[in-house]
């Protein structure tokens, strides 16, 4: 018998994406932003920069000697064990064409044998066009979305998809969830929501 099929972000949800890359953004740049002001995920938001600069900053950390990946959010890899007892895990990640590789390598570094499978919104044939994820997230057969951006977890919602909002950041907080959307802070949030289902 199939399990059901939950979808799982990367970014500030497996993997501190913000933590990780703000110090280094920070240091190139000549900029000194705080997580906490990023009320849009987007760094371009706060600094006028454009998209393209941005993600070549972000893209030369990466490709760089320096880069580390070797963390994860807090009590993810323990919660995502627990729950392929009985889930389906699939990745389902809007992460650029650079970060090809490195997150194959840091889902089997800290993640072996759990998901079973990894989709971008991108192809290596279309980088630059994207699907949205709810898409993807219908293709697959995912009843669930866990992901820290309120536009993915809204548009699943609307497409018949139960969609978790993870976290509690500045650039996911609105005063009012759609239904099938909630907001789950932490992984052991995440837990109990499924436990309770």
């Amino acid at each position: 018998m199939n399990k059901p099929v939950i979808a799982v972000d990367v970014d500030e949800v497996l993997f501190p994406n913000v933590k990780v890359l703000l110090p280094y953004f920070n240091k190139v740049s000549g900029t000194n932003i705080k997580a906490e002001q990023m009320k849009s995920y987007f760094i371009e938001d706060l600094t006028g920069e454009s998209t393209e600069s941005v993600i070549k900053k972000i893209e030369n950390h990466v490709t760089g000697s320096d880069y580390d990946d070797n963390e994860t959010v807090e009590k993810a890899i323990e919660s995502i064990k627990l729950l392929k007892r009985n889930y389906d895990l699939i990745i389902v990640t809007s992460r650029q064409v650079f970060w090809r590789g490195y997150t194959e390598k840091f889902v089997q570094k800290h993640f072996p044998g759990v998901f079973k499978d990894l989709h971008y919104t991108h192809t290596l044939e279309n980088p630059d066009s994207t699907r949205p994820k709810f898409e993807i997230c219908k293709e697959i057969g995912a009843e669930y979305l866990i992901d820290d951006h309120l536009s993915n977890v809204i548009t699943c919602a609307e497409n018949g998809i139960n969609a978790i909002l993870f976290g509690d950041y500045p650039w996911n907080q609105t005063d009012e969830l759609p239904e099938n959307v909630v907001r789950c802070k932490d992984w052991p949030a995440v837990l109990e929501y499924f436990n309770a289902s």
